[in-house]
C-alpha cells in the first residue's frame, strides 16, 4: 500500500470522498513533478484550503519542505502527520526550487509576482474549473447553510478556465511549460463533505469537547475504494471529458 495515500485515508478520511479524492490525485502528480523535476526544495505559498497536507508526498520523498501562510499558527498546530514541514509566515517564506499555491491566484492574481521572486526553478499554480458540475450543488450548500464560502470555488470565473489561467501567467511574465486538467471523479466534487453540511445543519452528534467524533473506518478498505475510484482519472474515455468534469485546472511554468 501506498505510504502517503494511506496517511490520508488515516487523517484524512473525515474530509468526504471528493476531497480524499483529490488530495490522492494531486500527491500522484506533484510527486511525479518532484521527480521529473529533481526538486530538492518546496514551498507552498498560502494554505487557507489545503492546510499544508498535499506536501505530503514532497516530505515523503525527503524534499526540504516549507508551507507559509497568513495563520501559521493554527497551520503548525493541526498538521496531523508524523512529518512534518518548515513552518513559514508568509513575509519570512524562503525561496525553493518549486513555488506552488493552490486556489489563490483567481483570488489574488498579483501572488504570482511574490512566487516569481521565490521560485528558483518553477511555479505550479491551481485554479478551481468554472465549470465544474458540482459548482451547483456547492452554492447551494452555503445558501442553505447561510455560511460564507472558504472553499476553493470563489474567484473570477475568467481566470477559473485553463485559457484565463494561461493568459494570467503570461501577463506575469511567466512562461507556462505545461497545463491541464485533474481531479476528475465519476462523481461531481461538491467541494464539502456530507459530514461537514450535517455539521452546519446541527444534524451531528459531536463529542464531549464540541469537536465531531473522528472517523474510524479502516484506512486499508478506505484506500482500497479510493484505488477504484482512481481509475477514472487515468481512463482515456475521460480525458477528453475533463474540460467539463475536472474539478481543478494547473498550470506550470518558469519566469521568463
Amino acid at each position: 500500500m501506498d505510504r502517503v495515500e494511506h496517511l490520508f485515508c488515516t487523517y484524512l478520511q473525515h474530509e468526504g470522498i471528493g476531497t480524499l479524492y483529490e488530495r490522492i490525485v494531486k500527491g500522484r502528480m506533484l510527486r511525479r513533478l518532484a521527480e521529473d523535476n529533481g526538486y530538492t526544495s518546496v514551498l507552498e505559498l498560502g494554505c487557507a484550503v489545503t492546510k499544508g497536507f498535499d506536501n505530503l508526498p514532497f516530505l515523503d520523498k525527503g524534499l526540504e519542505v516549507t508551507v507559509a501562510d497568513a495563520d501559521i499558527d493554527a497551520i503548525r498546530n493541526n498538521w496531523p502527520f508524523p512529518q512534518r514541514p518548515n513552518f513559514s509566515g508568509l513575509d519570512s517564506a524562503p525561496a525553493a526550487d518549486l513555488v506552488w499555491a493552490f486556489a489563490r491566484v483567481q483570488l489574488e492574481p498579483s501572488v504570482i509576482e511574490r512566487m516569481k521572486l521565490l521560485a528558483r526553478r518553477q511555479l505550479l499554480v491551481f485554479v478551481p474549473n468554472a465549470l465544474n458540475p458540482g459548482a451547483p450543488a456547492h452554492f447551494a450548500y452555503h445558501l442553505l447553510t447561510r455560511t460564507p464560502c472558504r472553499h476553493a470555488e470563489r474567484g473570477r470565473p475568467g481566470l477559473r478556465t485553463r485559457p484565463g489561467l494561461v493568459r494570467l501567467m503570461a501577463r506575469h511574465g511567466v512562461r507556462v511549460l505545461d497545463s491541464g486538467y485533474i481531479d476528475a471523479p465519476p462523481i461531481p466534487n461538491i467541494s464539502f463533505s456530507i459530514r461537514e453540511f450535517k455539521k452546519e445543519m446541527v444534524w451531528l452528534k459531536t463529542a464531549d469537547n464540541g469537536q465531531p467524533a473522528a472517523s474510524t473506518r479502516d484506512p486499508a478498505k478506505v484506500w482500497q475504494s479510493m484505488q477504484a475510484l482512481t481509475r477514472f482519472e487515468a481512463s482515456p474515455f475521460v480525458r477528453p471529458l475533463k474540460l467539463v468534469i475536472a474539478h481543478h485546472i494547473y498550470a506550470l511554468g518558469v519566469v521568463e
